[in-house]
């Protein structure tokens, strides 16, 4: 892993003086892996030292049993972002045996930037400059492609960050009631964005509060993204396709529902979800099986 990290440095420089378009997504990427740790790690500390020590500072049994359940939530959310960012699924031509003609009377694509054929469902990412293994999308969150080897993680990422944003957002309306009064009460007011800030600008609300109100919004918005792109990239598994066949129209890999699901996951795929488990996939993310159409009907 260390060497793989070492090269994605290398590579991150070498982009950051290509000019124009090139270095504005490359930032972006930076960005989106900037906010995505620096998010976690200011949420996971306020809730396990702050929020959930205030609610439950006279029951310690409760306090400890809630520290370990959002201590297992984010561990899973972070051991599965980090796997989807180091199994990645790019493609290379030279580590196959298929040589060019072979690739061409398969009816294989040609990848001009790469200059190599890829098989089907293999896209290219002007982000990764890599062609990868049944590409899904490019995460600016994650600085890597959703693909053939990393969808598992992406998609049990995603539930878990939804999760985890969600117990937040609990915890952090229950300790910012205890100061400023209960979001559905007449003191909603206080939970006005620009009007907080006013107060907060003007004195009359804490810093603490403010900052916690801020983090509180921003856990809205996670919860809201993250169960939204969950839902939209497990619906796509469970109908054997990627966003872009999804969008296109295309269903000749899709198979049975559990079928499909076992493509990305695995055996077991419900697993995955308790554990960031390594069960084999059926295809090698080269050769895939095509459903039968009926005709004639």
């Amino acid at each position: 892993m260390m060497e793989a990290l070492k090269e994605r440095v290398k590579s991150t420089i070498w982009k950051l003086k290509q000019p124009g378009v090139k270095r504005t997504l490359l930032l972006a990427n930076i960005g989106g892996v900037a906010y995505t740790w620096l998010t976690s790690i200011v949420v996971t500390v306020l809730t396990l030292f702050v929020t959930l020590p205030t609610l439950y500072e006279d029951n310690p049994a409760a306090l400890r049993f809630q520290r370990v359940l959002f201590t297992f939530i984010i561990v899973s959310m972070m051991v599965n972002y980090i796997l989807s960012i180091f199994k990645n699924s790019y493609f290379d031509a030279k580590m196959t045996n298929a040589n060019t003609a072979e690739s061409a009377s398969k009816g294989w694509a040609y990848c001009t930037p790469c200059q190599q054929y890829i098989p089907p469902r293999c896209h290219h990412c002007i982000v990764c400059e890599q062609c990868v293994l049944k590409r899904d999308s490019h995460c600016f969150f994650t600085g890597q492609c959703v693909g053939h080897r990393n969808q598992r993680y992406f998609v049990v990422f995603l539930f878990y960050a939804a999760v985890a944003a969600f117990y937040a957002v609990l915890g952090l309306e229950s300790f910012i009631s205890l100061h400023v009064g209960s979001f559905f009460s007449s003191n909603i007011v206080y939970y006005i964005y620009p009007i907080a800030t006013f107060m907060w600008m003007a004195g009359s609300l804490p810093g603490f509060v403010y900052l916690s109100l801020t983090i509180f919004y921003m856990c809205i918005t996670i919860v809201g993204g993250c169960t939204f792109l969950f839902c939209m990239h497990f619906y796509h598994a469970l109908n054997g396709q990627t966003s872009h066949e999804a969008t296109t129209g295309v269903t000749k890999y899709r198979h049975t529902s559990l079928k499909n699901l076992h493509d990305v996951f695995g055996s077991f795929w419900i697993l995955n979800f308790l554990l960031p488990m390594p069960f084999a996939q059926p295809s090698d993310g080269i050769t895939w099986s095509q459903c039968k159409e009926l005709k004639g009907y």
